[in-house]
């Protein structure tokens, strides 16, 4: 905040799959995502960005089209509860209503307890849980820990949707 006022994100679709892997490598052990057990190259999906006054990149959301349907691959903030990752579902859910789509889906692993409660803050239901779906990804992914600094095993994927 500056001055007591909220900050206003205005996020952008910019084309940088190498900006993407870059990211996922940084953010999410590899330059690849796994999410309702299907592999995302960034090649794969759309990427939207949030920058500061200055240039730096402090939010991006990593999307594409599933049917009828936007996919989140990945939502992240580099300051929790500033409106970044507010911004950013609010601007996917015009992109998704432009495209006439009819849902937006997210998974996360079920030790993401922020994300849960971000999620379903913003009207997001749990449609689906892939128990052991973790040990999966793992094969791929072998840097994803077996207990969460939280303390929660990751083992399980949580889907949930919005519907628009």
């Amino acid at each position: 905040m500056t001055d007591g006022m909220q900050e206003v994100w205005r996020p952008a679709l910019i084309e940088d799959p190498a900006f993407v892997a870059n990211w996922w490598g940084r953010r999410w052990f590899a330059s690849f995502m796994i999410a309702g057990g299907q592999r995302f190259d960034p090649a794969d999906v759309e990427l939207l960005v949030v920058d500061d006054a200055g240039g730096h990149r402090v939010g991006v959301a990593t999307f594409t089209r599933a049917g009828d349907a936007l996919l989140l691959i990945t939502l992240d903030a580099e300051e929790k509860r500033r409106g970044i990752g507010f911004s950013l579902i609010w601007t996917l859910r015009k992109i998704a209503r432009e495209r006439s789509l009819k849902v937006i889906k997210v998974s996360t692993s079920n030790d993401n307890l922020d994300a849960l409660g971000f999620y379903q803050r913003l009207g997001f239901r749990i449609r689906s849980v892939r128990r052991d779906a973790m040990d999966e990804v793992r094969q791929l992914k072998p840097g994803i820990p077996r207990v969460a600094d939280n303390g929660i095993p990751i083992s399980d994927e949580i889907e949930l949707d919005i519907l628009l």
